[in-house]
């Protein structure tokens, strides 16, 4: 299962980083948030430049 929640966060990721890179170009931080366990995504959400990652399970 981690190899398809990670194939699915590589296909947003370009969406991801030019969204980030709008806020971050309006002075704004990015806060991500997961309902669930984000340690999968931490990598690649920080390849984004993703300010904070808020995940609403404690992992």
């Amino acid at each position: 299962m981690s190899g398809l929640r990670i194939c699915v966060i590589d296909l947003f990721k370009p969406a991801d980083r030019r969204a980030v890179e709008w806020a971050h170009g309006k002075g704004l931080k990015v806060c991500y948030y997961s309902c669930g366990d984000a340690k999968p995504f931490a990598p690649k959400l920080i390849k984004v430049s993703v300010d904070m990652l808020n995940p609403l399970m404690n992992v």
